[in-house]
């Protein structure tokens, strides 16, 4: 089972590298100016559906943007059938993407997370998966 598991995460890591190092035929700009460091905040919910009914939790943190990526940190709540959670997150996004790990509070618990993200017009969206649990999207806004 152990080996199951390693491998199905090898074959998800190579197959993100893969998706983002395929050329796009679209012409790029290669002016490369500086990029400044961004701040700011972020919260949304976390579901089974995006933008769904069913809201099971709550997110919110600060995040920082350098020039490749940037990273972030903040607390989450889960709330679901008479059971509730609480702890903190923390990771870098790139893209894409989004690696990092949770705390759950009450158990002083700590598993990684990985997972997709989509930015647009100060709006978040996105799915993560842990090891632990379902795999969730979450929605939301950021400044």
């Amino acid at each position: 089972m152990k080996k199951l598991k390693t491998m199905t995460l090898v074959i998800l890591l190579i197959g993100m590298f893969l998706a983002t190092t395929i050329p796009s035929f679209a012409v790029q700009n290669l002016n490369h100016n500086a990029v400044l460091l961004t701040t700011g905040s972020f919260e949304g919910n976390l579901g089974p559906r995006p933008h769904g009914n069913k809201t099971v939790g709550t997110f919110s943190g600060t995040y920082e943007v350098r020039a490749r990526g940037g990273r972030f940190t903040g607390d989450w709540d889960l709330s679901f059938q008479n059971k509730s959670a609480s702890g903190t997150m923390k990771g870098v996004f790139a893209r894409h993407f989004i690696f990092g790990r949770i705390t759950v509070a009450e158990t002083n618990k700590r598993a990684p997370i990985v997972g997709f993200l989509r930015a647009n017009n100060e709006t978040i969206v996105g799915r993560v998966m842990a090891p632990l649990g379902p795999a969730l999207y979450f929605w939301g806004s950021y400044t």
